[in-house]
């Protein structure tokens, strides 16, 4: 029998398994850090529907935010999505070629590691350089420094 895997949190997870249960739904529970439910796939799709599950979660990537300070002086002070935030952010490191490169050396140190190459981002505008407040950063650096300026 071919099943589908539902993984929640919290209370979300005592509701689920209620409607579930309630439906005469579930198959075979099983506890793996999360709590995990199995059941058949037409049910499934029938209790998605029923609970529009997806419809009331979506992702943080899909919530608008509102940039700020040095940030919004670069992607615009209207709200955005944190994934066109980081579009907007890597159109100005293009449009600017502030990206390393490996045959210049270029290499920058975050977190214990080293970052070679195009992993390295110089802050070489006004813009970047007031955002980051130094003159290069490694690539996994621009989200932390990006989410100090997102309310």
């Amino acid at each position: 029998m071919a099943g589908i895997v539902y993984m929640v949190n919290g209370s979300q997870s005592e509701s689920l398994f209620n409607v579930m249960q309630v439906l005469g739904m579930l198959t075979e529970p099983q506890h793996i850090g999360r709590i995990v439910y199995t059941m058949n796939g037409s049910q499934s799709e029938s209790l998605m529907a029923d609970c529009n599950l997806a419809d009331n979660m979506p992702s943080a990537l899909q919530k608008k935010v509102q940039p700020v300070g040095p940030l919004a002086d670069i992607v615009g002070s209207k709200k955005l999505t944190r994934g066109e935030i980081t579009k907007k952010l890597w159109a100005h490191i293009k449009k600017h070629d502030l990206q390393g490169s490996l045959e210049d050396g270029d290499t920058c140190k975050f977190g214990g590691k080293t970052y070679k190459g195009g992993q390295v981002i110089f802050c070489e505008t006004d813009e970047m350089y007031a955002l980051c407040g130094k003159d290069k950063i490694a690539m996994t650096e621009l989200t932390k420094i990006a989410n100090k300026y997102i309310d």
